[in-house]
């Protein structure tokens, strides 16, 4: 039985370790317009995954009511560049302490794990019932250079009178927050020493057993 704890030790150092995981933040704050997020029909956000988890998205909100500074906001991750992409995750937020007209607070409305491919293009979906949740956009309207913050994707929003929106370089203010899944670590040569001294004890152990329980007839 000692032989066998050896042995599973060492598995358990071998192959039950796993590789850290180093976690990348994208953070876009590109201006301060705003649109209405069902105004027009839904608004999303394409990107770039930076790795191959996905673990947070986030948002800059606002309300176009003083009076209502709370809503529902559901999230959907879309495959591909556009609103017609298969649908990988959705969860929906309650957003409180909305600010009028201005928003400068960012809001989580996913938080969780979806795989992802990395270097490929994804699109962030909103929708709400509320008409007055209001998602922070830009380039700023005085703005006159690095019009396009985030080269990797840009605002999707339907019926737009926003004409610079139309050339593709307007950008929500959004941050996203991924992952590397992780791997088992590549066991060292000192524990594949431990291991097969392991296995070499077991056998040895098996073949005093068997020799010990022999039965002899006269």
């Amino acid at each position: 039985m000692k032989c066998v704890s050896v042995v599973l030790s060492a598995c358990v150092l071998a192959f039950g370790a796993t590789a850290a995981s180093a976690t990348t933040t994208v953070s876009i704050v590109s201006g301060n317009r705003g649109v209405t997020v069902l105004g027009g029909g839904p608004v999303a956000q394409t990107f770039v995954a930076t790795d191959s988890l996905l673990t947070n998205f986030g948002f800059q909100f606002a309300t176009t009511s003083a009076s209502q500074t709370t809503a529902n906001v559901t999230f959907s991750l879309l495959a591909g560049n556009g609103l017609g992409g298969t649908a990988l995750t959705s969860s929906t937020a309650n957003l409180a302490g909305l600010q009028f007209r201005t928003g400068t607070m960012f809001y989580d409305v996913f938080n969780g794990s979806v795989a992802l491919t990395a270097g490929q293009t994804y699109t962030a979906l909103l929708t709400t019932t509320s008409a007055n949740l209001a998602l922070m956009f830009g380039p700023a309207l005085a703005q006159t250079s690095n019009l396009d913050a985030y080269a990797g994707g840009s605002l999707i929003q339907k019926n737009t009178n926003d004409t610079s929106c139309n050339t593709g370089v307007c950008d929500a203010n959004f941050r996203f927050t991924t992952t590397a899944a992780p791997v088992a670590a590549v066991p060292e040569t000192a524990t594949w020493m431990m291991l097969l001294a392991g296995f070499g004890m077991v056998g040895a152990g098996l073949r005093y057993r068997r020799r010990t329980m022999a039965v002899r007839f006269a």
